[in-house]
């Protein structure tokens, strides 16, 4: 029978991976919703209880974001079925 801590070890491991694996998912999906312009200033941070979150580097692009929310949620919702808002947040951009 398999000790407790190696088999720890596997679920945690595979926990990881899958959320690792979605958080990539989330870039990429907004990467796809949005304007060119608007990738220098934006970056999808993830997804929880059905809300995308989404950092923006200035008032300004958050302003453009809002503006066109609907139709980005749209894109989103192509893929992520049960995002029901976009919640956007004035922070660093890396």
């Amino acid at each position: 029978m398999e000790d407790i801590k190696s088999i720890l070890e596997q679920v945690m491991g595979g926990l990881s991976q899958k959320t690792e694996a979605k958080q990539s998912d989330v870039k990429a999906v907004w990467e796809q919703s949005i304007e060119v312009k608007m990738k220098e200033h934006t970056q999808a941070v993830g997804i929880k209880k059905d809300i995308f979150y989404v950092v923006v580097d200035c008032s300004a692009w958050m302003y453009q974001c809002r503006i066109q929310t609907k139709t980005i949620l749209k894109k989103i919702q192509h893929h992520f079925p049960n995002v029901e808002k976009i919640h956007l947040k004035i922070g660093k951009v890396r």
